[in-house]
């Protein structure tokens, strides 16, 4: 099955530092953990004219939304989605995985987005 990669997926996970966590909320055993080190890495590699005003790009860079605490909260799949398909799968990533964990989240967005699932995320 396809979407059994997104069944409590650790694959990206450190488990000893800050981790970001994105699940299912009408199924909690659909949840993806990647370390926050793969996020920043992405977030610190846009493409050019990446519009950071929007989904995680905004949240990171602002430190809101499932950012400002430690709970989960409710995020926007679609505009998550629109935001990290702006960032280039680059070769100059700090970490050799750090592309296949943004591949991850992307397809995670689009598994929610296509059965209409509502998504929440901690991002620590």
């Amino acid at each position: 099955m396809e979407n059994e990669k997104f069944i409590n997926n650790y694959e990206f996970s450190n488990k000893w530092e800050y981790e970001c966590t994105f699940m299912i909320k009408e199924n909690p055993g659909y949840a993806i953990t990647i370390w926050s080190r793969y996020i920043n890495d992405i977030m610190n590699h846009k493409a050019e004219n990446t519009d950071i005003t929007i989904g995680l790009s905004r949240d990171w860079a602002q430190k809101i939304g499932p950012y400002k605490s430690n709970s989960f909260d409710i995020i926007d799949a679609n505009e998550y989605l629109e935001d990290l398909k702006q960032y280039v799968f680059s070769p100059d990533f700090s970490f050799d995985e750090t592309d296949d964990a943004l591949g991850l989240i992307i397809s995670f967005l689009e598994f929610a987005r296509e059965n209409d699932y509502t998504v929440i995320a901690r991002l620590k």
